[in-house]
């Protein structure tokens, strides 16, 4: 903001060319008519701003074991610590500062695939009991089925087109302009063998192109050349892992590591 009329020594622009040179033409050597430019700074808290869409492999294939531990619990285990993570940090945050000008939304979608492949938990900022039990019951239902990884990559495609146009509309009806804009993140489980990897790569390439990270953790042995190879022509990003016990640690990693590469350090 501006302020004035100061002196000469005190400003940065002339505001009143007027008052000045009545102070020149009197013999003032430091005239006024002068304005000063104020510049206050002020930090603003943000947290959140970010939709993670998670996808589980409930094939058959997982119902085998991988060092003693069986895949599906290992990724059950593994889904719901990463969900419960990001719900509970961010309700801790808005509790510790409720003078957030603009709190930013976290949200939450879930999707599985297998004998069985649906959106288990559409998106959303909720996280109660309903949502828990869901959560933990589509996880630990018996694995059975192939690997339609493609249709549940289309289903999470079909998510977040529907959240973008809820994003849309929050932003049409507000009439202050939102100065931040809500990120997105996949990240998926599985052991491999998909049904259709060309679909695959076809729904990874759109949600690249969309600027939305996913992010493949492959359960299953990394001497597996074919498999890892083939996965990584058809994900942007595939890990495999064949330590299941470090899964969830993975998970909260892979996702803060993402934040910071768009939102900074």
């Amino acid at each position: 903001e501006y302020t004035g009329p100061v002196r000469q020594s005190e400003g940065d622009e002339l505001d009143e060319p007027t008052s000045a040179r009545i102070d020149v033409r009197v013999g003032e050597h430091d005239p006024t008519g002068f304005e000063k430019e104020l510049i206050e700074t002020k930090i603003e808290k943000l947290f959140g701003g970010f939709e993670v869409y998670l996808m589980a492999d409930m094939s058959v294939s997982m119902a085998d074991y991988l060092n003693g531990v069986k895949k599906s619990e290992a990724q059950r285990d593994m889904v719901f610590l990463l969900i419960d993570s990001i719900m509970t940090s961010a309700a801790v945050a808005r509790h510790a500062d409720r003078k957030l000008k603009a709190p930013m939304p976290n949200k939450i979608c879930l999707t599985v695939f297998g004998g069985t492949t649906e959106v288990v938990l559409p998106v959303t900022d909720k996280w109660g009991p309903v949502e828990q039990i869901k959560v933990f019951r589509a996880l630990d239902k018996p694995a059975n089925g192939s690997t339609p990884d493609d249709v549940a990559l289309i289903m999470v495609n079909e998510q977040i087109n529907s959240a973008e146009k809820a994003e849309a509309e929050i932003k049409r009806k507000k009439a202050k302009k939102q100065e931040w804009q809500i990120r997105r993140f996949v990240i998926a489980t599985a052991d491999g063998g998909s049904n259709n990897y060309a679909r695959v790569k076809a729904a990874n390439d759109n949600l690249l192109a969309m600027g939305i990270p996913v992010d493949l953790f492959l359960i299953g042995a990394a001497e597996d050349d074919n498999l890892v190879s083939a996965v990584r022509q058809a994900y942007q990003s595939a890990t495999p892992f064949p330590n299941v016990d470090s899964l969830a640690e993975k998970g909260l990693e892979t996702l803060t590591r993402r934040i910071k590469e768009i939102y900074g350090e």
